[in-house]
């Protein structure tokens, strides 16, 4: 796949590296005290995935052969989880269900949180990669299309706020970042898992990689479009309204941080 243009001139590009690097303590911060306070509840979920983490030697190959993507999701975290602590003034507008966060969103405390909690859940969720669960052709309904028709297949039957999301908060608070650092995890760990699984032969184990790389594929090319488009529209209106000097900048930042996750999905370089 050809990397994207960019949509940035190289003094805004800097800015945002500039700004980026500010705040990574802050996020991660953010991070790791969601995570720790949800390690301290001691849930009946947060219990059964550290069986898995401690216990487990198939979690051990896919953890060994993945620290880069788990990495990488715990990054993605750490963005969305500063993002929606600092909300931009435009969220005024916002939907009454954009008040809740992407942990809060998927109900699943904040194992989401952390990439090795959510391999765990992958774990838990597929019978250590022997079978596979419903998957999202895009996460982005699951977000903004009422009943999340028509992507949105895994959790469209008990997610509370299904589809009643603003394009805005989605994509301000980056949430297609973990949504994509999660399916590259989950490509990595069936990936490296295939033929491993006893009682799995190798042409089910390829298969459920395939399967996940689909999905890896079209949630991606689901959450771009619909950022894409939303960025560049609310761009349009900013710029038919004079909007002032302040909110501008804020406008550019949101369409470089979307350009550096699909850079980042590419394998291109800024």
């Amino acid at each position: 796949m050809a990397p994207p243009i960019h949509p940035l001139g190289k003094e805004k590009r800097e800015m945002i590296r500039f700004l980026s690097e500010d705040i990574v303590a802050n996020a991660e911060r953010c991070r790791l005290t969601a995570v720790s306070e949800w390690v301290a509840s001691k849930s009946a979920l947060q219990q059964s995935l550290l069986q898995i983490i401690e216990g487990d030697a198939l979690f051990d190959i896919a953890a060994s052969s993945c620290r880069g993507e788990v990495d990488a999701y715990n990054h993605a975290a750490a963005t969305t989880c500063y993002l929606s602590s600092h909300p931009s003034d435009s969220e005024s507008n916002s939907t009454t269900a954009d008040a809740i966060g992407y942990t809060e969103f998927w109900e699943v405390g904040a194992s989401d949180m952390d990439g090795m909690y959510t391999l765990a859940w992958d774990f838990y969720a597929t019978s250590n990669f022997t079978t596979t669960p419903p998957l999202n052709v895009c996460s982005n309904d699951c977000y903004v299309s009422p009943g999340g028709v028509p992507g949105c297949i895994s959790g469209a039957s008990w997610i509370t706020e299904i589809g009643q999301l603003s394009q805005r908060h989605v994509c301000e608070n980056e949430w297609f970042g973990i949504d994509n650092a999660w399916n590259n995890l989950r490509v990595c760990a069936a990936t490296a898992l295939v033929g491993k699984q006893e009682g799995t032969n190798v042409t089910r184990g390829m298969e459920m990689m395939a399967a996940f790389q689909d999905q890896q594929l079209t949630t991606a090319d689901c959450a771009e479009e619909a950022c894409e488009e939303f960025l560049i529209t609310d761009a349009n209106k900013m710029g038919n309204k004079n909007s002032s000097s302040s909110n501008q900048p804020m406008c550019w930042i949101w369409i470089g941080l979307l350009h550096g996750a699909l850079v980042w999905r590419n394998g291109a370089v800024l």
